[in-house]
């Protein structure tokens, strides 16, 4: 790795995990420089038919058959995360920590959600 002016040059990762993870990070950050620290958390009822509009014009934009629910959640490790549920229609469902889907922009809204999608 070389010098310029005193700064230390990044290699950029030959993997494709290394990759993922850098783009990953990234992701996580500009979501974070998205984020208005000033708003208030939206109504949970507002919130919840904003994130279902987005999760259902991304499922028909992408075609996607299989059931998608959101779920808004006090909390979760990952601020977002999407699994399988366990009941009969094997639906995925998208969990969203209400505190920080509250108060996203539509942009950063629409962002997270887009990479949830990435999951599925």
């Amino acid at each position: 790795m070389g010098h310029l002016n005193g700064l230390q040059a990044v290699k950029f990762p030959e993997t494709g995990e290394g990759r993922l993870r850098l783009v990953l990070l990234l992701a996580i950050w500009l979501c974070g420089s998205l984020i208005d620290a000033t708003a208030e958390t939206q109504p949970t009822r507002v919130l919840e038919k904003q994130l279902s509009a987005v999760v259902e014009e991304f499922r028909n934009r992408l075609a996607i058959s299989e059931p998608i629910r959101i779920s808004l959640v006090e909390t979760n490790d990952y601020r977002m995360s999407v699994q399988r549920s366990s009941t009969p229609d094997n639906a995925f469902v998208i969990s969203f920590e209400l505190d920080f889907v509250g108060v996203l922009s539509e942009e950063a809204l629409r962002a997270v959600v887009a990479h949830e999608f990435g999951h599925i």
